[in-house]
C-alpha cells in the first residue's frame, strides 16, 4: 500500500489545520516575524547563529520540519515554530551581503525551503518542540555507509549497531577537537552535518579502531579497558596518524599493529610485562580515584593516556609514576596539552597559528572599525561646517536679496518743477531823453 492511499482512508473531512510548501527568502521571513511572532519564546541567539552557520554551508535542508502558525478564537494569527529559523535566513543573508566571498557554498538569495502548517490553535504552543533531538548516534545509525564500515559482529542486532554507532560519533568528536574543532572548521559546533563529512571525506579509518576497541571490551572477563570506550579508539586512531611524503593524512599500520595489541592486552589485563606501556596503564588506572567523567577527566584521564600511547609508538619504557602529569604539565594543560608526535601535534600547531592569525584579523579588524568611526566622524564634522557654511551664505543672500528688493520697492520720487522767482516781463523800451536848443 502507498502512503497516499492509507492517509486518504484516515483523512478528516473537515479541518482548521491546513499545510503548504514555501520557498520564503530572509525579506519574506522578516516581514513574517514582523507581522506574526507576537508571542513567542525568548529568542536564543546561540542558535540563530548556529542555523545560520548551516544555513551559508549549504547544509540547511528540507526535512520536512515546518514553520507552524497558530490562530486563536478571534481569528489573530501568530507564529508558534519557527522563529529561530526565519532570523538565522535573515542574519545569514546580510552575513552574505557584507562578505560574500567568506560563504563559497552559500547560493545567493539564500532561502529556506519549508512546509508551513496554519491553523493550528494557539493555545498549543508550549507543546511544541518538546520531541528529543537526534544524536549523533542517531543519524550514524540510519546512514547506510555505516553498513559497509561496521565490523560484522557489531550489526547482528540493533542493539549492538546502536551502541557502536555511538562510540563512533564520540570518538569523531574528539579527533575533530584534537584536529582544532572549530578553529580551524567553517562550522561552529560538531554538529551532525559536520560529523558525516568529517567522518566520511577525512577519517574513515576511524571506524576499524572504534571496532577493535569495542570488540576487546565486549565480554564480562574484557574489564580492563577503565576509561571511556570513544576517548580510547580516538587517541588509539590519533596516534597512529601521521602524514607521508606527498603531505597525505595516513594510518601508520606498524603502530596500529602495536596499539592493537596494546588495547587487547589492556582489556583482558594479560600478556604484557612490567614495564611496559600496557602495564603502566594498567597500575595506573588501578590506583585512579577520579571518576572517568570527572571534572579532571583531561588531567586524570586523557593525559595520562596520551602519554602511554606516546611511549608505546615511540619505544620508550613506561612505570605509572610517568603517566601522572607533573606540577608544570597541569598548570600549563589548557595552553598546551599532552600531545603525540606526528598528526596530533602538526594539527594543533596548525590550529594554533589559525587562532593567532585570527586574533590578528580581530585586531585589524578592530583598527578598521576605528578608523571608519574615524573617518565618519570627521565626515559629520565637515558636513556640519560646510551646512553652517552654506547656512550663513544663504542667510547672507537672504538679506541682499531683501534689502535689494526693499530698495526696488520704494516709490520713485515726483520730479520738481523749476521754482518761478519772478516773471519775466517783457517791457518797452524807454523812450529817448529830448535835447532842447540854448
Amino acid at each position: 500500500m502507498k502512503l497516499i492511499t492509507a492517509l486518504n482512508k484516515n483523512k478528516v473531512a473537515d479541518s482548521n489545520i491546513k499545510s503548504v510548501t514555501c520557498e520564503i527568502d530572509s525579506e519574506a521571513a522578516l516581514e513574517i516575524l514582523s507581522t506574526f511572532n507576537t508571542n513567542n519564546r525568548p529568542v536564543s541567539k546561540s542558535k540563530v547563529n548556529l542555523y545560520a552557520n548551516e544555513m551559508l554551508r549549504n547544509k540547511f535542508a528540507l526535512n520536512g520540519e515546518p514553520l507552524i502558525f497558530g490562530e486563536d478564537e478571534e481569528g489573530n494569527e501568530c507564529l508558534i515554530s519557527g522563529q529561530h529559523r526565519l532570523l538565522a535566513l535573515a542574519r545569514a543573508q546580510a552575513l552574505y551581503n557584507t562578505d560574500a566571498d567568506k560563504y563559497p557554498d552559500a547560493i545567493s538569495p539564500l532561502t529556506l525551503h519549508t512546509v508551513v502548517i496554519y491553523g493550528v490553535a494557539s493555545d498549543t504552543a508550549d507543546t511544541v518542540d518538546q520531541l528529543n533531538p537526534r544524536s549523533h548516534g542517531d543519524v550514524l545509525f540510519r546512514d547506510d555507509w555505516i553498513n559497509e564500515q561496521i565490523a560484522p559482529e557489531w550489526k547482528t542486532n540493533g542493539s549492538k549497531r546502536a551502541m557502536w554507532c555511538k562510540a563512533l560519533g564520540g570518538a569523531a568528536r574528539l579527533v575533530w577537537l584534537r584536529a582544532g574543532g572549530a578553529t580551524v572548521s567553517s562550522a561552529p559546533k560538531f554538529l551532525t552535518s559536520e560529523m558525516l563529512d568529517f567522518i566520511k571525506n577525512s577519517h574513515p579509518d576511524l571506524c576499524k579502531f572504534v571496532s577493535e576497541v569495542l570488540t576487546a571490551a565486549d565480554g564480562k572477563e574484557n574489564t580492563g579497558l577503565r576509561m571511556s570506550l570513544p576517548y580510547i579508539a580516538a587517541l588509539s586512531y590519533i596516534a597512529c596518524l601521521e602524514f607521508d611524503e606527498n603531505d597525505e593524512q595516513v594510518v601508520n599500520e606498524d603502530k596500529h599493529e602495536k596499539i592493537s595489541l596494546f588495547i587487547s592486552q589492556v582489556a583482558s589485563g594479560t600478556g604484557f610485562a612490567a614495564g611496559s606501556p600496557a602495564h603502566a596503564i594498567t597500575q595506573y588506572w588501578n590506583k585512579l580515584t577520579a571518576e572517568a567523567g570527572s571534572k579532571d577527566r583531561d588531567l586524570e584521564w586523557v593525559a595520562p593516556f596520551v602519554k602511554c600511547l606516546t611511549a608505546l609508538v615511540t619505544g620508550a619504557s613506561c612505570k605509572p609514576s610517568d603517566l601522572k602529569l607533573t606540577k608544570k604539565e597541569a598548570d600549563n594543560y589548557r595552553n598546551v596539552p599532552c600531545l603525540m608526535p606526528g598528526w596530533d601535534t602538526a594539527m594543533f600547531e596548525y590550529a594554533a597559528s589559525v587562532s593567532a592569525m585570527s586574533a590578528e584579523e580581530k585586531v585589524k579588524e578592530a583598527e578598521r572599525k576605528e578608523a571608519e568611526k574615524a573617518a565618519k566622524a570627521e565626515a559629520r564634522e565637515a558636513a556640519k561646517v560646510a551646512k553652517a557654511e552654506a547656512a550663513e551664505k544663504a542667510k547672507a543672500e537672504k538679506a541682499e536679496a531683501k534689502a535689494a528688493e526693499k530698495e526696488a520697492d520704494k516709490p520713485t520720487p515726483p520730479v520738481k518743477a523749476p521754482t518761478v522767482v519772478g516773471k519775466f516781463v517783457k517791457r518797452k523800451p524807454a523812450p529817448a531823453a529830448s535835447t532842447k536848443a540854448s
